[in-house]
């Protein structure tokens, strides 16, 4: 089918957006400029070439794509937006319309399509959606460290408080000063460790926006974590296959991936099933949009998810009342990654085990 190059077809040459004529099997009958432009191709190589295989060259999503094309193929007009990877690095987003032209004889015999740049639209919401999540945050953090203060704190101020009056009633030689002075110490220091837990916290948070980043092998961060702990994995028979290449590098700070490997191998050994040996399973893939997906699997004791997901990575909540801890560790490790810019997902079973996933990078 030939074109026809009239007033409307000159007009359309010359707008904003890009526009392409389609086939009803999504050939392109005919561009014009500014669709060359944001393809980076030229006309002879446009016309008759699959419209979506154009935009998948020209780095559009292709899960999207495939979506796309499929109502297309049924008839449907479609308005959506294509994430566009440029240079493997530069991300910009396009809006996406395609409508069916209408005639007597086959309503599907055309496809009109328009491709408008939305990057700047689309970087003012995902800026007003970090901000939102940002908030989120802080006012759960606050409410965590308002429970801190009415709870935690409140305990040991009031037996330090509490013992010293008593302290002040005897004499040294009496047989109750001493033990009542180890009591007030025994406060004291119990003080003194939630003060630095919740200072080291309010560090981390304080420098999530400027995490400085550098290229860490995480094999290796894992291997001085198992050497740090080997004592408690001999004592236990525990065994941890690392299934990471030595090169495999990702952009993070080492000493919180330090951490989160510790702290979950610590959690591990702590917490594992009385009925079979520890055995510890890391490894790590990319994953579809460039991250590295690192998952942490144990076969421990695990959890119940239908009760304590809520509270799973929450500060100072711990689920195993016989086994000493603070209620930490998870709470660390879900700091990090977020310092990181990841995300970190949890699936257990009670006395099956327990797998972290995480998204970095």
């Amino acid at each position: 089918m030939t074109v026809s190059v009239g007033p409307a077809t000159l007009v359309a040459m010359h707008l904003a957006q890009g526009l392409a004529l389609l086939t009803q099997d999504g050939r392109i009958q005919w561009v014009n400029d500014n669709f060359r432009h944001m393809t980076n191709l030229v006309a002879p190589e446009v016309v008759a070439q699959n419209f979506f295989g154009v935009l998948k060259a020209a780095g559009a999503d292709q899960d999207e794509l495939l979506k796309t094309e499929a109502l297309v193929k049924q008839g449907s007009s479609v308005t959506t937006e294509l994430s566009v990877i440029l240079n493997s690095q530069q991300v910009i987003w396009w809006a996406l319309e395609i409508t069916p032209l209408m005639n007597n004889d086959d309503p599907m015999e055309q496809f009109v399509a328009a491709l408008r740049d939305v990057t700047a639209k689309k970087k003012e919401e995902l800026a007003l959606v970090k901000l939102t999540e940002d908030l989120y945050r802080q006012t759960r953090d606050l409410q965590q460290f308002t429970y801190i203060v009415s709870h935690n704190l409140r305990g040991p101020v009031a037996n330090a408080l509490g013992l010293s009056n008593l302290l002040t009633r005897l004499k040294k030689e009496d047989a109750g000063f001493d033990p009542m002075l180890t009591q007030v110490r025994s406060s004291i220091f119990q003080l003194d460790t939630i003060i630095k837990d919740v200072n080291l916290i309010l560090s981390i948070r304080d420098n999530q926006d400027t995490v400085e980043k550098e290229p860490v092998r995480l094999a290796e961060v894992c291997q001085q974590v198992i050497s740090s702990l080997q004592e408690s994995l001999q004592n236990c028979g525990g065994t941890v296959q690392v299934s990471i290449p030595k090169d495999y590098t990702l952009p993070a700070k080492k000493a919180y991936l330090y951490s989160i490997v510790y702290n979950l191998l610590s959690n591990a050994i702590k917490y594992r099933s009385k009925e079979r040996p520890l055995h510890v399973n890391i490894q790590c893939q990319p994953g579809t949009k460039g991250e590295t997906v690192f998952t942490f699997s144990d076969n421990g004791s695990g959890m119940d998810l239908n009760k304590v997901r809520e509270d799973v990575f929450t500060l100072y909540k711990r689920f195993h009342r016989n086994i000493e801890g603070r209620g930490i560790g998870l709470f660390l490790v879900k700091t990090h990654v977020e310092s990181l810019g990841g995300t970190i997902e949890i699936d257990s079973t009670l006395e099956v085990g327990t797998t972290f996933t995480m998204y970095l990078g």
